[in-house]
């Protein structure tokens, strides 16, 4: 999938949109005889927070993208330039 193609709500899988309130969440690994091996008990803000960067990692919802570098050197050289302004003003 293109990393600039956004699906509509409704192409995505039911889990990536729906988090039912309350439920116990947790994290479970289970090797191949189906034997419970690992669990890692979550809150329900950790468990939103890993749904929602598992969709990113299978590209069903747009990563989250910093600010370029050239745009932050670019907003601290304006805000430079009016701390001198100021400072003028108030000399």
């Amino acid at each position: 999938m293109n990393r600039s193609t956004v699906r509509k709500p409704e192409e995505l899988p039911e889990w990536v949109n729906e988090t039912p309130a309350s439920c116990d969440y947790s994290l479970l690994m289970f090797d191949w005889d189906g034997d419970h091996r690992q669990e890692v008990e979550l809150s329900r803000e950790e468990f939103i927070t890993l749904k929602k960067h598992l969709a990113r990692l299978r590209r069903l919802i747009p990563t989250t993208r910093k600010e370029p570098a050239k745009t932050k050197r670019r907003v601290a050289g304006k805000l430079r330039q009016a701390r001198r302004r100021e400072r003028k003003v108030a000399a």
